[in-house]
Formats: structure tokens, sequence, C-alpha cells
């Protein structure tokens, strides 16, 4: 992996590692409704570093660096012996799947938001991811309520 790839997934592991595990805990609602979304962190980040993302998620990007970015994903939710994010037993379909899923979804999100030139805040691409997460697709596009 190049150096700056590193740098990227490094920063990335570390917002997801801190934010995650809050989000995740057993802590009181109204302590988190406080704390900033681990979204917007991520949004930020990716903001603060939106050229090079461009470059590496954008047409002529790196494919291998996005399957990085699935492998990090996997890892950080599913593979992580000190922060377990979800209860493998209770799991409606194969954490792989999931894990898929969630990743190409996300940097699917992020590719556009980033080919449009990072129009929307940090704060406001949090709100759409969180709309889309929650809701499910189908209900985020109207089409389920």
């Amino acid at each position: 992996m190049e150096e700056w790839q590193t740098i990227i997934m490094e920063g990335m592991s570390t917002i997801a590692k801190q934010k995650l595990k809050y989000t995740f805990s057993k802590e009181d609602n109204e302590s988190k409704m406080k704390a900033p979304s681990p979204a917007i962190t991520i949004f930020e980040f990716l903001n603060e570093n939106k050229v090079i993302m461009k470059a590496l998620l954008g047409p002529n990007g790196d494919l291998t660096f996005q399957m990085t970015l699935r492998d990090f994903i996997w890892k950080t939710l599913f593979n992580d012996e000190n922060h377990q994010f979800f209860n493998k037993d209770a799991m409606l379909a194969p954490a792989e799947y999931i894990s898929s899923y969630i990743a190409f979804a996300h940097i699917g999100v992020i590719q556009e938001w980033l080919a449009k030139g990072s129009v929307e805040s940090p704060k406001e691409m949090a709100r759409i991811l969180s709309a889309i997460n929650i809701n499910g697709p189908f209900a985020a596009a109207g089409l389920k309520k």
C-alpha cells in the first residue's frame, strides 16, 4: 500500500474506533446526542483530504484502494477483537455480504459527493447517509413508508 493510502486508512481507522465504539456503547442517549456523529467526523476527514480521495475514488481511481477500504470496513465492524459492534448470532445475512453492502454503498455515496464537488457540508452528508442507513434505500427514495 502506498504511503498516502496508509495515512488515509490510519486516519479513518482512528475515527472509526473512537466514534463507533461510543455510538454503539450502552451510554445514555442524551450523552450520545451531544457528541458529533461518527459520519460527520468521517465526512470532515474526507473533506480535509478531498483532493486525494477524489483521485482515489474518482472514475480513474484506484480499484485496489476501494477493495482496501472494503476490507477496512470489514475489519473495523466485524473482525476487531477489541471493538465488537455487531452480534453475529443475530444477523439476518452473512457478515461478508453485510460488510460488502455497507462498504460499497458508502463508497458510492462518497464518490457521488466528491464528483459533485463536495457541495454539501459534512453535517449534511452525515444526515443524508443516516437517512439512507436508518430507513433503508427504498424508504429514503420515497418508495416505501
